[in-house]
């Protein structure tokens, strides 16, 4: 009998004393780390969410905090249950929408952008020469077909390279000189922009250094029918580039049809060397005067986008894009000399060829389920 009084004596001094609560939101989910201080003492609430208020004297205010919930003031006398119940600190803001194509017109900090005049203008025969000539980047290209973007330094795999909202490298890339970004036929481009600093967070990883978004002739909304056939010479290299594509509308399917082909010689320098070093740039091997030999490759884009209006409120559209070159040899290393003998018998990148295939269903509508 002794034994059955000392354990309701344990157990009603345990109520006396040890005075715990439970800490939740109005949700009835406990909340941990639960600050509770007052009188130069302070108890947070454990992984259970409980709390020892016993060391707290009946009418002193104790204040409660949590970084997440707004803070409170009680008094254990006014507790009428073992429950303290926090009331969650929202912040509304404002929707924040990431897209493949930014709108620059809403963000221009750190944006350059370039539109489809200006890319015509530039007569450049691939999408690097069109940022060489117009923004300003640093190209990396010692031959025809080279041109390795540079942005502040960074390139290859630290610029992301972005077509239609489709991702055309990452972070797996070489950190060395890329060229992918010739295989863009400059025809077919609508606008191009640039992006550095915060900006370039838009589109996550493989942007450290900037973006690059280049987007092609939209061809949602089509007035009438175009076709046009733009043919271009260079002397520099001898390079013929052509390109016919056609826009039209048969019904409520919007269609754009593209073909460039491109030939590009052997490399001429210029013979003026004004910084005094006369035989620079060339080289026994693979340069006859200011001629770089075997520069030469030729090169064909072929683009297909179709769009279906089903409704106005939903479309589909298929975009398809092709392109391949032939080899490309690399001047810097076929110069190469072991004992006056050429190093490499051939040393070529090629045939670069990308597809692109890309499918997107577009609905916008209210219902119960999705908006």
């Amino acid at each position: 009998m002794k034994y059955i009084i000392s354990v309701i004596f344990i157990i009603s001094s345990l109520t006396v004393f040890s005075q715990i609560y439970i800490v939740q939101n109005n949700k009835g989910e406990i909340i941990e780390g639960a600050l509770f201080y007052g009188s130069n003492k302070s108890f947070s609430s454990n992984k259970k969410g409980e709390i020892d208020l016993s060391t707290f004297s009946k009418d002193q205010k104790i204040t409660v905090y949590h970084i997440a919930y707004k803070q409170k003031i009680i008094i254990k006398n006014e507790l009428k249950k073992n429950i303290i119940t926090l009331i969650q600190n929202t912040h509304k803001i404002k929707e924040i929408q990431i897209h493949s194509s930014l709108n620059t017109e809403e963000n221009k900090t750190q944006i350059i952008k370039l539109n489809r005049n200006e890319i015509q203008q530039s007569l450049s025969k691939n999408p690097a020469e069109i940022l060489e000539k117009s923004v300003g980047i640093n190209i990396q290209k010692s031959q025809n077909g080279g041109g390795s973007p540079n942005i502040r330094g960074f390139e290859a795999n630290r610029i992301l390279l972005v077509v239609d909202g489709v991702k055309m490298n990452n972070t797996i890339y070489r950190s060395g000189h890329l060229q992918n970004i010739l295989s863009i036929d400059p025809y077919t481009l609508e606008n191009v922009s640039v992006l550095h600093g915060p900006s370039s967070i838009f589109y996550g990883s493989g942007a450290l250094g900037g973006a690059i978004i280049m987007n092609t002739i939209d061809i949602k909304n089509i007035e009438k029918n175009k076709s046009f056939f733009n043919q271009q010479y260079e002397s520099s290299s001898s390079s013929v580039t052509s390109n016919f594509h056609s826009i039209y509308k048969y019904k409520k399917v919007s269609f754009l049809s593209s073909i460039s082909f491109k030939k590009l010689g052997n490399l001429k320098m210029g013979n003026n060397r004004f910084h005094g070093y006369l035989d620079w740039g060339k080289d026994t091997l693979v340069t006859s005067e200011n001629e770089q030999l075997f520069s030469e490759y030729n090169q064909i884009d072929l683009t297909q986008k179709i769009h279906l209006q089903i409704n106005e409120k939903t479309f589909l559209s298929i975009n398809s894009q092709y392109s391949t070159t032939s080899n490309i040899n690399r001047f810097d290393k076929l110069n190469d000399l072991i004992d006056n003998s050429p190093k490499y018998k051939n040393w070529y990148y090629g045939p670069q060829k990308r597809l692109l295939k890309s499918f997107n269903y577009n609905k916008k509508n209210k219902t119960y389920l999705f908006d």
